[in-house]
């Protein structure tokens, strides 16, 4: 062929080249496992992909290190940081004035390398999970866990008293109770 597309007029048509796999002279009892490998594994990809496409930030900041909650306690149990969990809804007036607020922090930004950041929003885990309900259901909420996946209600924000104390509308509030969760692993961590 001429290589033209009709369909397009006089560009050349895209070739695609498959690579196979060297099939030849294997048994079918070892290309049947190989291919359930494979097909597994692009799977995975694909689940991956998908699980992790709110890891963009959802408006709170594409240059944080984003982990889905179901990955968090584990990640946080290896890297041996404490969870920064934000718990958010979609239609939330207040949650909206937050994103920037966190996306536009170097602050933030900089010591949320030293915890596993969990951004929760709308149903996901651990939203609906009633240990999340410490004082209520408001939001947006953020809430702080050790390494162990475990809550700590200590750790809360002081300018808000005890009304809404996992509210946190500025940089400055957010930085202080990040700040004492850092204090309190490494004195933990010296014991």
């Amino acid at each position: 062929s001429s290589g033209i597309n009709a369909e397009y007029g006089d560009r050349p048509s895209t070739l695609y080249i498959i690579p196979q796999l060297p099939t030849a002279g294997l048994p079918n009892a070892l290309l049947l496992p190989n291919m359930k490998w494979l097909l597994s594994f692009f799977i995975s990809i694909i689940v991956i992909s998908l699980s992790s496409a709110k890891l963009d930030g959802g408006g709170f900041g594409e240059a944080y290190h984003w982990v889905p909650w179901e990955s968090a306690k584990s990640v946080a149990k290896v890297e041996g940081k404490p969870i920064m969990v934000i718990l958010h809804k979609t239609w939330c007036g207040a949650c909206k004035r937050l994103k920037p607020v966190v996306a536009n922090s170097h602050e933030i930004l900089q010591l949320s390398r030293e915890f596993v950041m969990v951004n929760a929003e709308d149903d996901e885990a651990p939203a609906e999970n009633a240990e999340f309900s410490i004082d209520g259901g408001y939001i947006p909420r953020i809430i702080f866990l050790d390494s162990d996946g475990n809550i700590r209600p200590e750790y809360t924000n002081v300018a808000r008293g005890e009304k809404y104390k996992y509210f946190y509308p500025s940089v400055d509030e957010i930085t202080r109770s990040m700040n004492n969760v850092l204090q309190g692993v490494a004195i933990k961590t010296e014991l």
